[in-house]
């Protein structure tokens, strides 16, 4: 995979999503009443690397990589409503609100709230679940495309908008 490539740096972004998701579900099974201490670090520091470099992510596909397929792949011809844009902007949106319900219930559950082990545990794992099913379609469909579908001179202007997104 070739990370100086901004659709080789989004899959390796995957990657260490994944693989921090994977740790959330562990540290998820950790969830007690009451609130351990190194289970609730540990939960927070997930919560702080989605809302930095997830959001980060979203940021640099937004504006560098939704646009560009956006001319290829146009709403108007779309077998879905609104076509692939819209489709993984509103998935942003969603995984957006599932964060911030997930960081409500750990909140919740670290100040002692009754049934928040439970809480914590199920917004956890949906939230784990659609960033998956989110990170599938991108990798093996919405990347692939663009990879076969634009020009070079198209994905080296990707690199360039992509280059040119700041951090929030």
């Amino acid at each position: 995979m070739d990370q100086e490539t901004a659709l080789g740096r989004l899959r390796a972004d995957h990657k260490e999503v994944s693989r921090r998701l994977e740790e959330l579900l562990v540290n998820l099974d950790s969830v007690s009443d009451p609130a351990d201490p190194d289970t609730a670090i540990a939960l927070r520091n997930a919560l702080e690397f989605i809302t930095h470099e997830v959001w980060f992510h979203f940021k640099r596909e937004e504006q560098a990589l939704f646009p560009a397929i956006s001319r290829v792949f146009p709403a108007e011809n779309a077998p879905i409503v609104g076509g692939p844009v819209y489709v993984l902007t509103e998935e942003h949106g969603v995984l957006r609100k599932l964060v911030d319900r997930f960081a409500d219930e750990v909140d919740h559950w670290e100040a002692g709230a009754p049934g928040a082990p439970e809480a914590v545990r199920l917004a956890g794992k949906q939230l784990v679940r659609a960033f998956q099913k989110h990170i599938y379609k991108e990798d093996n469909i919405v990347f692939r495309l663009t990879q076969q579908m634009l020009t070079p001179d198209e994905l080296a202007a990707i690199d360039v908008a992509f280059a040119a997104v700041q951090a929030p």
